[in-house]
């Protein structure tokens, strides 16, 4: 920002956005004084690199409300799909209640991942975890259909769940 830009020349944009050109560092200063504003630095990465002049406070706000922007779109993605996680030692009543949350994720439009995790000596089983699995799957009562099924990594047996419209 201001006097603690060290590239000689820069590419100068207003606080529209319009791009006034190339120019060297100084003039470029002395244009963001006489405008009463600050020169901020955009692009240190672009030859020449990029400044802007504008409000330190307005970019800042700028920038914050970008960043909220950000946080939303991953928020709205991670509710994209939904996870609901069982064990191969877990009781009937466990499971209704776990394939009750399963179907309001289901008919609220989220994808739902379904996977066993097993530890230890539950690995030796994994034919009883599938099983365990399938009997879950039936418990759903939700509309559904489901798009993969897997018996991958050591330790994890999962399905994904997508809901029918």
């Amino acid at each position: 920002m201001n006097n603690n830009i060290r590239a000689a020349e820069v590419r100068v944009l207003d606080e529209e956005g319009e791009n006034l050109g190339v120019m060297e560092t100084k003039k470029a200063l002395a244009l963001a004084n006489e405008k009463g504003l600050d020169l901020i630095e955009i692009n240190s990465k672009s030859e020449p690199i990029i400044v802007r002049v504008i409000s330190f406070d307005k970019y800042r706000y700028m920038e914050a409300k970008k960043l909220k922007n950000a946080k939303k779109v991953a928020r709205e993605k991670a509710d994209e799909q939904k996870r609901v996680q069982i064990s191969p030692r877990e009781a009937e009543g466990d499971l209704r209640t776990k394939a009750k949350r399963a179907d309001k994720f289901l008919s609220q439009g989220s994808k739902v991942e379904v996977y066993v995790r097993m530890r230890g000596r539950e690995n030796q089983n994994r034919q009883f975890a599938a099983e365990k699995l399938e009997q879950f799957l039936t418990l759903i009562e939700a509309e559904h259909s489901i798009t993969s099924k897997s018996t991958g990594k050591k330790g994890l047996i999962n399905a994904i769940l997508a809901p029918r419209k």
